[in-house]
């Protein structure tokens, strides 16, 4: 008998057209946006994280009778509600009315079309609170700035299921055969201020299902970034000249990996400059002592390089490092990600000239603004990325399928540039992750350095990126890394992955369907890859009849889970395929 799906699983968010271009393939711009600017984009990003479907829609106008509905669960108001107009209000209604979906939204501020069925605030004075509880949430949390939200009163027929110190805070009310979920506070705004939030704007997507559902939890995943192995900056930056990590230091990297059952992913630089200098140093490449070019550009794979520093000789040994990550790649230790070209800035001879240039970091970025401009005007330079990405597939044999760009510096052309290539993730402070043929930038997901662990990072029950520097270990030993992955154990890390292992998660597709009163666990996933790491997939019943067990059906293969138990409610599986 054929699988038939339990559930809606599909999310409808409306967005203004001042936020969502569906023409232009980069949603946000990879820095910091305010809450208004990516009012949607928030949303889209936690609804795919959780391995849901998702569409995001302009609300100019919609059609109730569409077949789209019968396939929707939840419908999400990521615009401001005084913006809906009165068509699009009255058509949303007659869905709600006539179909089991959920909507969720903030409520509406002042008299609007939707007010008169979606609630209005009771007033404009903002409170704040800093313990919130809820029906679905297994205990109180404490918010350590705490949340601002109005004041929604008690709204006839509607039932309060979260407080935040004793003030109702969202609210749910059934209209038809739908239901309505609203929150008293920006949803944006509250998440900047506390992570929790997010964790329990999850919760609301889960409880409100009426059927069993899953979806994939993130909860105390660190992805862990090193980058800079390959670059020249540690031989011309003088904040950097550490020199290079020995054959041992990386075997020892590669065991401590081994025992954390952790994996990493390495921001690698192709391309080696030549600052032409013999008196600074001398250059080997393949072994063969090498005449000086200043500007020359060799694949930093075969680079070696005896650094004068008064009367000590540093030795960069990039070819003897090129080996050591090649190993660590087959041991499944770690990825490598494209860590830009050159990491100097394109015009070489610039660079050369300039006084500065081993002190200032604006020659150490080659995808800045005035980067793509020297490139745009100067056909006859080697394009950075271009040159990069052949670099790259030529020593690693391979395409990447992440970039991380040199000092986290980029244009939005350049990030375009990753999209038409292929690249599916851009690692900053922040990540974009590819969706179909559009970038799509989760504000949610930051890169604190890796010296920084804090239990906060994980209060949203999403990723987080730990990052450092090859100099680090240089110098300060493995043991740095030791110590802090173990400090990150200890403030809530229970898995360490590396971005290709969360690209792999991120693209897998899950939900629940039935099969002659059978439920099966439905995991669809892209069947030339190899997931190394399990995933967590949380279930959750309402009806309090969460199975011992559950058949899983993973790219049409069939087996079955054992499922932790939290409660009769909620359990999850770990699945590795």
């Amino acid at each position: 008998m054929k699988l038939r799906s339990l559930n809606r699983d599909k999310a409808v968010i409306f967005s203004s057209a001042d936020e969502f271009n569906n023409s232009y393939p980069v949603w946000g711009n990879g820095g910091w946006l305010p809450p208004d600017e990516r009012m949607s984009l928030d949303w889209f990003a936690l609804f795919r994280l959780m391995g849901l479907r998702t569409e995001v829609m302009v609300p100019d106008t919609i059609d109730p009778v569409h077949a789209l509905w019968d396939d929707v669960k939840w419908i999400i108001l990521g615009c401001p509600i005084e913006s809906l107009p009165k068509k699009f209000s009255d058509h949303l209604k007659e869905v709600v009315l006539n179909h089991a979906v959920t909507v969720i939204g903030p409520f509406s501020l002042g008299e609007s079309p939707i007010g008169g069925w979606w609630g209005e605030a009771n007033n404009e004075q903002k409170l704040n609170g800093t313990i919130i509880r809820a029906d679905f949430l297994s205990q109180k949390l404490l918010c350590q700035n705490g949340i601002e939200f109005y004041d929604i009163g008690n709204e006839a027929n509607a039932n309060v299921i979260a407080w935040i110190d004793d003030f109702p805070i969202i609210t749910t009310k059934t209209l038809g055969a739908g239901r309505l979920i609203r929150l008293a506070f920006d949803p944006g705004e509250a998440q900047d201020r506390e992570g929790y939030v997010t964790h329990v704007l999850q919760n609301i997507i889960v409880h409100s299902a009426d059927k069993p559902m899953a979806w994939q939890s993130w909860q105390g995943t660190l992805i862990l970034r090193m980058d800079d192995p390959g670059s020249a900056e540690s031989i011309y930056n003088e904040a950097y000249r550490r020199g290079k990590l020995s054959a041992d230091q990386w075997s020892k990297v590669g065991d401590l990996l081994a025992k954390e059952n952790a994996r990493m992913t390495i921001g690698y630089v192709t391309g080696w400059v030549d600052d032409g200098d013999e008196s600074r140093g001398d250059l080997f490449i393949d072994g063969v002592r090498t005449e000086r070019v200043p500007g020359r550009i060799y694949p930093s794979p075969t680079v070696k390089y005896d650094l004068f520093d008064g009367p000590i000789k540093k030795s960069f040994d990039y070819a003897s490092e090129f080996g050591a990550i090649q190993s660590l790649q087959v041991a499944g230790r770690l990825d490598v990600a494209m860590h830009g070209f050159t990491h100097i800035f394109p015009d070489k001879q610039a660079w050369l000239a300039a006084p500065d240039r081993f002190t200032n970091v604006f020659w150490f970025r080659e995808f800045s603004a005035e980067a793509r401009k020297v490139i745009s005007e100067n056909p006859a330079l080697p394009d950075p990325f271009k040159e990069g990405l052949r670099y790259f597939s030529s020593f690693f044999k391979l395409r990447p399928k992440t970039i991380i760009f040199p000092g986290e510096e980029f244009t939005r052309s350049a990030v375009v540039d990753a999209l038409e290539a292929g690249i599916q993730l851009v690692s900053s402070y922040y990540l974009a992750f590819r969706d179909d043929d559009r970038f799509c930038w989760a504000q949610r997901i930051c890169a604190p350095y890796l010296d920084q662990p804090d239990s906060k990072w994980f209060e949203s029950g999403l990723p987080v990126v730990g990052y450092f520097h090859d100099f680090d270990i240089i110098e300060n030993g493995v043991d740095w890394l030791s110590v802090n992955l173990r400090r990150w154990r200890e403030k809530g890390a229970n898995r360490i992955i590396d971005l290709h292992q969360f690209n792999i998660s991120l693209n897998t597709r899950i939900h629940i369907a039935i099969d002659e009163d059978q439920y099966t666990l439905v995991v669809e996933a892209s069947p030339q890859v190899i997931l190394t790491r399990p995933i967590t997939i949380q279930l959750f019943f309402p009806d309090n009849q969460l199975p011992d067990s559950i058949k899983t059906l993973v790219n049409g293969v069939a087996r079955t889970e054992r499922v932790r138990k939290l409660n009769s409610k909620n359990g999850s599986i770990l699945l590795k395929f």
